[in-house]
């Protein structure tokens, strides 16, 4: 009955909304606030392991142990997204330094009402602040058109440092759900007096029809938020001195919003008579010959230039609150002459000449198959698990546009408008009447290892851009999949995104993957083109009947509603041709196409044994190549699979060893990427010996608590030294530390990437080929990542009994208590080495497997690193099947020499259980869990003493003869 009571009450409360946010909350603007977490050097990456990582932290939370993926979705989009956020650098004190962009808030708010969610219910410990920040910025979307001076202090700056500078470049939740275009001008000098905070447009000519006021409908039935204002877009009311930004005629218009002096209405009739006359905007100085002038109407584009220039200096934008008072802006920085009353509308126009020439898109990821929205993925999967749908009547209450009553009983369905709808809506009503392109573009990322920064092709743009269609279908097909996939207790979000941005796709499902994405498109089967039509219809009537900013007049006579259909006809088309010419292209535009539902290899499965590697960067070498280093280190850090329960690590000083960043810094791959490449390592000595020696301790301190802690197995240890030179000089301390550590532990595995000499190195490593990267075939440096985490992958983990010397009565219980348990990836094998240290004096040696929530065959070798095919193999062949091999006197009789290693590889099997993984510790439901056991492990005894003896003397004779070797 408790436990009924629960699930009745959590059904009756998991979807119940909030109220429209008519301004910026609090706890969103303290990302803008906070200059070390705004920091768009310093921010977390906008990607989607990034993203997968974040809702993986707070899906361990506690209170969110119930949820399903549709309320985690739904929640994280009400406490993180809000679209339409442009930023603006050094606003200031006392200011929060945002512009809200109106057309996007707009669309965001007609899609807020569709998909219920309760921002409270966020659990606030589970994320850092600036992991908050990053959910925000990953999920909110808007479009900055602002110049970015990305100079920063160029006086007196060497060429490596502009180099470094430029790799920190190319090389965060709110970021990447919220969708905006942000035209702002960036002057990133940091410290410069005087620079313009905001980019400003040409003000409405007298000429303009303006007909939009700044009247919305409700957002939802009971009309709660009608009460909004135009100055709450842009913060909470304690925000007085927050800027706000209004988009007239389809353009972006960045306008400050603080307090001002009262003023009469004569000075409104003045200022206005003034705004008739002047201010085209002027063409930035570094854009093209044949760029486009955006100039107002009542002012011919042909204008001689000293006419325009004569112009009176252009005042703020009036900005209307509900009582009719007319808010005008103020300063919010230092000026350029204090003494003048203009100087900050001086500046201000010298700011809006500088639009960038590729304005930043702001709430979009990085993915292998493409750059997408976030926020239409997350809000797809949420509409999804509990559809919408309401009248146009229902929506809008207080109409600024008539449309007809048949008009008004069309119905909006969330799963389409929370999507791909509301987009081809906007770009329907601001770009097509105006004959821009209506879909489009792309762009680039300043760096894949470290994507911070998405900027567009082109300064002119849709409002569909290439992100915006991927992340608006993506979301649009897991809406409409989502009835199946929630029913799935077993499903999580973060393994249905991080499945569905994969070769893979959604297990049990798996045509359903970003690679697939447009073929699912045109499949009328799986998305119904004249209901996307309809209901992109539908959300732009809604749009113009609010009085969305820049929409067409509709002509005498005309139903609204049959001209704009026009126009959502003209977009319809334009994303067929599209999606048509992509998928006829041999070249893959943006990502790599495939078609279908995946199918599963019949060659043997991918090597992908966790790792805790220390990456050691060779400073005895100049800047440049450190750069490099660094940039082989991120990639490395993404090609590995880093997170909870999978690999990590470390990048360590060639001086001595010292950490710049240990292994427990971060489980989250895509945030260690970009920490790798913002490390400030400098130029110093080479000291291998050194380092190796100091890494030989910590790994014996890590291993000092495995007896107390019951470890039966962890990952493989691996050190990576990159050297850029001859290391002969060091050669024999080198030798004397190996041998050390090999006595010590001899499972810990040495790597060296060079640029040297690769047979100087021979008697370092175990094997050569395997061990000895070459890195004079890669053109760049982390080129050669996915090559060293290959054979990272083949070296066996390891498993141990650090109790195998108790041969006290109570032994046996002892070692019962010693369970390694493991997670196979899908397709994968891992490696696993039992050295002799554990069992050299067992007489008879048990080791048992067991697998749960499918299957796994297990192989045993003790020749072979990576047993297989032809080798003791066996499979289980239900859940909860026990594998047992059995080994007599493993060691023999006295003879350490034939003493070697046990390997060890375990694979899922190609029966399937139908047993989803379900576990919290699962990240995907088509993992397999393994269980590694042991009885009679022995090492220890007066026989065995003798055995050490020997095998430590036949290891010094081994290694004598490699130390030797030239």
């Amino acid at each position: 009955m408790k436990v009924l009571l629960i699930i009745t009450i959590f059904a009756a409360t998991a979807w119940a909304s909030d109220p429209w946010p008519t301004r910026i909350p609090d706890n969103l603007a303290l990302c803008y606030v906070n200059k070390t977490i705004s920091d768009r050097f310093r921010r977390m990456p906008n990607s989607m392991e990034n993203l997968v990582a974040l809702i993986r932290k707070v899906e361990a939370h506690p209170d969110t142990v119930l949820w399903t993926m549709g309320k985690m979705a739904s929640t994280l989009i009400h406490r993180f997204r809000y679209d339409g956020i442009i930023d603006i650098p050094d606003a200031g004190p006392d200011v929060v330094p945002v512009v809200n962009e109106r057309a996007e808030s707009d669309k965001y708010r007609l899609q807020w009402r569709l998909v219920p969610g309760i921002a409270s219910d966020f659990p606030e410990s589970s994320l850092t602040m600036e992991e908050k920040c990053s959910m925000h910025w990953m999920l909110s979307y808007t479009v900055n058109h602002t110049a970015r001076a990305d100079t920063r202090g160029t006086v007196g700056r060497s060429l490596i440092d502009t180099a470094s500078e430029e790799l920190e470049e190319k090389c965060s939740m709110h970021w990447m759900l919220s969708y905006t275009v942000n035209h702002t001008a960036r002057a990133d000098t940091r410290g410069t007096v005087g620079r313009s905070l905001i980019d400003t447009d040409s003000e409405e000519s007298e000429g303009h029809e303006h007909h939009h006021t700044e009247h919305h409908g409700t957002e939802d039935v009971k009309d709660k938020d009608s009460q909004e204002t135009s100055e709450g877009d842009a913060v909470e009311h304690e925000h007085e001195n927050s800027v706000e930004e209004n988009r007239e005629s389809g353009e972006n218009k960045e306008t400050p919003m603080v307090e001002s002096a009262e003023r009469t209405e004569d000075d409104v009739m003045e200022e206005s008579v003034a705004e008739e006359a002047v201010e085209p905007e002027d063409v930035p100085e570094d854009a093209p010959e044949d760029a486009p002038e955006d100039a107002p109407e009542d002012v011919p584009e042909d204008a001689p230039e000293d006419v325009q220039e004569d112009m009176v200096e252009e005042p703020t934008e009036e900005v209307a609150d509900d009582n009719g008072a007319v808010d005008m802006g103020e300063d919010y920085g230092p000026s350029d002459d204090d003494s003048s009353d203009t100087s900050f509308w001086n500046r201000k126009r010298r700011q809006a000449d500088a639009t960038a020439a590729q304005p930043l898109e702001v709430g979009v990821v990085h993915t292998k198959y493409g750059t997408v929205a976030a926020g239409p993925v997350l809000a797809g999967i949420a509409a999804g698990s509990e559809p919408q749908s309401a009248p146009l009547k229902d929506l809008i209450k207080d109409p600024a546009m008539e449309i007809s009553e048949s008009s008004m009983d069309r119905i909006v369905e969330s799963i389409w408008v929370a999507t791909l709808a509301a987009d081809i809506a906007q770009t329907s009503l601001l770009r097509t009447p105006r004959k821009m392109e209506s879909f489009g573009p792309g762009g680039q990322w300043n760096c894949t290892l470290c994507p911070r920064e998405y900027k567009l092709n082109t300064r002119e743009h849709s409002m569909l851009t290439n992100a915006e269609f991927y992340g608006g279908v993506d979301g649009l097909l897991m809406a409409k999949r989502m009835a199946t996939w929630d029913t799935s207790s077993y499903l999580k979000l973060s393994a249905v995104l991080e499945m569905y941005y994969s070769e893979t796709g959604i297990h049990g499902d798996t045509k359903y993957r970003a690679c697939n994405r447009l073929y699912n498109y045109r499949d009328d089967e799986i998305i119904d083109q004249a209901m996307l039509k309809e209901q992109s219809l539908n959300a732009a009537l809604v749009m113009y009947s609010r009085g969305i900013d820049g929409a067409p007049t509709v002509l005498p006579g005309v139903k609204p509603a049959d001209q704009i259909g026009q126009y959502v006809n003209t977009t319809m088309n334009a994303i067929f041709s599209f999606v048509d010419g992509y998928l006829s292209s041999s070249n893959d535009m943006d990502f790599t196409q495939c078609k279908g539902a995946y199918t599963q290899p019949t060659g043997e499965p991918t090597p992908a044994t966790y790792t805790d590697l220390t990456f050691v960067i060779d400073q005895n070498t100049d800047a440049v190549s450190i750069y490099s280093q660094k940039d082989l280190a991120s990639a490395l850090a993404l090609a590995l699979d880093i997170q909870l329960g999978g690999s990590r690590m470390e990048v360590v000083s060639s001086k001595d060893g010292t950490p710049f960043l240990d292994l427990n810094v971060t489980r989250n791959r895509a945030e260690l990427a970009c920490s790798i490449s913002s490390l400030p390592i400098g130029n110093s000595e080479r000291r291998v010996a050194d380092t190796l020696d100091r890494t030989r301790s910590r790994i014996l301190t890590e291993r000092s608590s495995e007896k107390a802690n019951k470890i039966a197995g962890a990952n493989k240890r691996s050190i990576l030294f990159f050297v850029t030179s001859s290391i002969s000089a060091e050669k024999d301390r080198i030798k004397s530390v190996l041998l050390k550590m090999l006595q010590e532990m001899p499972d810990v595995h040495i790597m060296f990437a060079t640029l040297a000499s690769p047979e100087e190195l021979r008697p370092f490593v175990a094997n050569f080929d395997r061990d000895i990267i070459r890195m004079g075939q890669f053109t760049k440096y982390y080129e050669a990542a996915p090559e060293i985490a290959k054979r990272l992958a083949t070296v066996g983990a390891r498993l141990s009994y650090p109790e195998c010397k108790d041969l006290s009565t109570s032994s046996n219980t002892t070692e019962a208590k010693y369970v390694y348990t493991g997670f196979l990836n899908a397709h994968t094998v891992q490696y696993f080495r039992l050295g002799p240290e554990n069992f050299y004096s067992s007489n008879e040696l048990y080791l048992r497997f067991k697998s749960m929530y499918g299957l796994a065959r297990y192989c045993v070798s003790t020749t072979k690193e990576r047993p297989g095919t032809g080798d003791n193999c066996k499979s289980a062949l239900k859940a909860g099947d026990t594998i047992e091999f059995k080994f007599n006197q493993p060691c023999g009789k006295m003879v350490p020499n034939f003493c070697t290693n046990i390997y060890i590889s375990v694979a899922p099997a190609s029966i399937d259980d139908n047993m989803p993984c379900s576990e919290k510790d699962c990240h995907t439901p088509d993992q397999v869990k393994f269980t590694f056991s042991h009885s009679g492990m022995r090492c220890s005894g007066a026989v065995a003493g003798a055995v050490l003896s020997h095998l430590t003397l036949v290891l010094a004779v081994l290694m004598t003869w490699f130390l030797n070797r030239k």
